[in-house]
């Protein structure tokens, strides 16, 4: 799982110089799912589970659960968190001097 987190985070998860405001406002309902099934995608791919097994996301959840201390979207969501506490903190810098 360690190689799957490697290959799947770079290019997807924006690096911290990138991020804007309007970045954080993206975080939609549409977004999530996306990279809820892209994150799904990429542990079917890596337990090599066929679409002919007819396997739920609940029993591919199940069967790497055990792998992956946490999901794309939960880091996602932390980074761009972070990002903004980052941005709020330097604000409150420059308005307290």
């Amino acid at each position: 799982m360690l190689v799957m987190r490697c290959a799947t985070l770079h290019p997807v998860t924006p690096s911290v110089e990138t991020v804007d405001v309007e970045m954080i406002k993206e975080l939609t309902v549409v977004y999530c799912d996306k990279v809820k099934s892209f994150d799904m995608w990429c542990y079917r791919r890596v337990l090599r589970i066929s679409w002919k097994e007819h396997k739920t996301n609940e029993e591919v959840g199940l069967l790497q659960a055990a792998d992956v201390t946490e999901r794309l979207l939960d880091q996602l969501i932390k980074k761009k968190l972070r990002y903004a506490g980052y941005v709020i903190g330097g604000a409150r810098d420059i308005f307290s001097s």
